[in-house]
């Protein structure tokens, strides 16, 4: 997802389940956040949007009704579309985090499978909110966080807060690891770390933001540089991305919004079954270049592990565009 500066929102990528089908006319917003297969847009007016996949209610509460719900033993779930004092939002695999106005926080998913739902008794002064595959952070005014959520199988300790954490400015969540941005520009990493997604870099300093992804984690240093670690195909950085503002995470690939206002991505899209790998910087649409239409190499790796070299010219529009792909590799079919 991108929000340009006229406050509308292009996406692209995936689209399985219309998460990349941005509601006709929407406008007026200030922040975007893609989950696993949804989409999510807060508006200026703290109203919130949302399309794709909603199949664990991740943005219309549990049950699926169109007014908050009370009942025994629970405590009460807003779909997204009565909520009308969001800050900000925090779309994570299979819910919906929301920081309203007041402090608190909000969660819709299903309870009985997304345990982030049930936001800690009493959780408030929060000012950042950060939502992974199944855990939600939350950074408060006094530094403190506090994280929630996890999975069974999958749990890593990426809700266990590292004891005497303080001076906390920013919170990253990844899919099953956290980050916390300190006010003296160092990191500190917890949860998951088959990857080294947790192994700081040694003498990181001069960070001023963090992004967190599958198993991949990247700081964006005061010069505009971006050091990454973790993955070792998604954490390497094109040399060519600097003057880096901003930076977000996909699974196994990031996408970087320079200073010029250009887009850069790097780092590879698998299909459904992840079989097929493609080159994140060849899906980014021209219209966020700056420049309209451009020219590049990409490369499709098949199922045998032969490289197909192309080059493409990006159309001159954002939109769904058929592309059709003639091999003769008995490996590879479509």
């Amino acid at each position: 997802l991108a929000l340009k500066a006229d406050g509308t929102v292009v996406a692209w990528g995936r689209n399985n389940a219309g998460q990349t089908n941005v509601p006709a006319g929407l406008s007026g917003v200030i922040q975007v956040s893609a989950g696993y297969s949804h989409s999510v847009a807060l508006k200026s007016n703290g109203t919130l949007v949302a399309w794709g996949d909603n199949g664990n209610y991740q943005y219309s509460g549990y049950p699926a009704v169109n007014l908050p719900y009370t009942g025994p033993g629970w405590t009460p779930i807003y779909p997204l579309s009565v909520i009308n004092d969001a800050s900000a939002v925090a779309a994570g695999g299979l819910f919906t985090a929301v920081l309203r106005s007041n402090g608190t926080v909000t969660v819709l998913g299903d309870s009985a499978y997304v345990n982030a739902v049930n936001v800690p008794v009493g959780l408030s002064g929060v000012t950042a909110i950060a939502a992974g595959y199944h855990h939600a952070l939350a950074l408060k005014s006094d530094g403190t966080v506090v994280a929630w959520g996890s999975y069974a199988a999958q749990d890593y300790g990426q809700a266990t807060v590292p004891a005497g954490l303080s001076d906390v400015v920013a919170v990253a969540a990844g899919f099953t690891h956290s980050l916390a941005l300190k006010s003296d520009g160092t990191v500190v990493a917890w949860g998951n770390n088959s990857q080294g997604q947790s192994n700081v870099p040694a003498g990181l300093t001069g960070v001023v933001a963090i992004t967190a992804g599958f198993s991949t984690s990247y700081a964006i240093k005061a010069d505009g540089t971006v050091v990454g670690w973790g993955d070792s195909y998604s954490k390497v950085v094109p040399a060519d991305v600097t003057g880096v503002a901003a930076l977000v995470q996909g699974s196994q690939h990031a996408v970087a919004i320079k200073t010029d206002g250009s887009v850069a991505a790097w780092g590879r899209i698998s299909n459904a079954d992840g079989s097929d790998l493609l080159d994140a910087a060849s899906f980014v649409p021209s219209p966020l270049s700056g420049v309209g239409n451009f020219s590049s190499s990409t490369s499709y790796v098949g199922r045998a592990g032969t490289t197909y070299a192309a080059t493409s010219t990006a159309p001159t529009n954002a939109g769904s565009y058929t592309v059709s792909v003639t091999s003769t590799d008995p490996n590879y079919s479509g």
